[in-house]
């Protein structure tokens, strides 16, 4: 729809003198119209078409006729000529060629490029906050620049199809509200015939450590520990592989006599980034008896490693 619209002019200037029946105006009566109409379409849509030429130069980079580096900013959006979208990360000019070098965060130039258009954002607002939501088998992808103005990922699916949060390279990350749950084992079947330090079936835990030095805190628990021999020292340990992390005590009793109800192990640590397992194991440390713990459907022994 023009803003001016020809049939509409007529009718209302029936004048022949009027621009509308002018030869000599007409001319410009259209370039008018066509401005007017450009300058419509600009506000209806949030873009404006890149006056200068355009060329593919790569599935993620395209260029630019002259220095127009202060558009193409990070975070800036584009639409390309075959009607996609996507968001540039950054753009260099070269005196060599006299063009300007766009290369996108996210989007696919299309190798039939004609044109660009430029998407109408507040000034000075085009940095930042970077979002693109694709459907199907397509990726989520957040990112922010941090405070050097390097691009950081804070949020992906990565090659694995496993929810990546924060990037590698980030000093650290913070989740406002509370902990989180990195990993979690439970069971619900008692154990015995332990002397040696032995690792508790079942109750250890893989867990991925974000980057950034974050601190975790693992829980174990027992519902219950005895002895075939009252008064033998229970070590109740979290070990990482052969080693220990933390250590509980305690003097246990006969099953007959009730055990020792409810034994904790906790230990508080800031590991390396990356993949660690973490593990229950239970020894007598004093004694001459064997050691055993009891766990059932509504008394479950459990492992939990929490970011805190």
């Amino acid at each position: 729809m023009g803003i001016i619209d020809n049939d509409l002019f007529t009718q209302t200037n029936p004048n022949p003198n009027s621009p509308r029946n002018n030869p000599s105006l007409a001319g410009q009566l259209t370039n008018l119209n066509n401005e007017v109409n450009s300058i419509e379409d600009t506000l209806v849509q949030g873009y404006v078409r890149e006056s200068a030429s355009v060329s593919y130069a790569s599935s993620s980079s395209f260029t630019v006729s002259g220095n127009v580096t202060a558009i193409y900013t990070n975070g800036r959006i584009v639409r390309f000529s075959d009607g996609t979208t996507g968001i540039v990360s950054s753009s260099s000019y070269s005196s060599t060629t006299a063009k300007t070098t766009v290369t996108m965060l996210t989007g696919t130039v299309p190798s039939s490029l004609s044109y660009v258009d430029i998407a109408v954002q507040p000034r000075g607002q085009t940095s930042g906050l970077a979002l693109r939501v694709l459907g199907g088998g397509n990726v989520a992808f957040v990112s922010h620049r941090d405070s050097f103005g390097t691009e950081r990922s804070v949020l992906k699916i990565n090659s694995s199809n496993i929810l990546e949060i924060g990037d590698s390279n980030l000093a650290g990350w913070t989740i406002n509200g509370g902990g989180t749950t990195l990993g979690y084992a439970q069971v619900s079947s008692s154990q015995s015939g332990i002397t040696t330090l032995t690792d508790l079936t079942g109750l250890s835990v893989s867990v991925n450590v974000p980057a950034g030095g974050r601190r975790i805190k693992i829980t174990g628990w027992l519902p219950q520990v005895y002895s075939s021999v009252a008064g033998d020292r229970a070590d109740f340990h979290i070990r990482e592989e052969n080693t220990s992390l933390a250590v509980a005590y305690t003097r246990t009793n006969l099953v007959s006599d009730g055990g020792f109800g409810g034994l904790t192990v906790m230990a508080v640590l800031i590991p390396s980034a990356g993949n660690h397992t973490y593990k229950l194991s239970l020894a007598r440390g004093v004694g001459t008896g064997s050691l055993g713990f009891y766990a059932a459907s509504e008394t479950k022994a459990f492992i939990l490693v929490e970011l805190i």
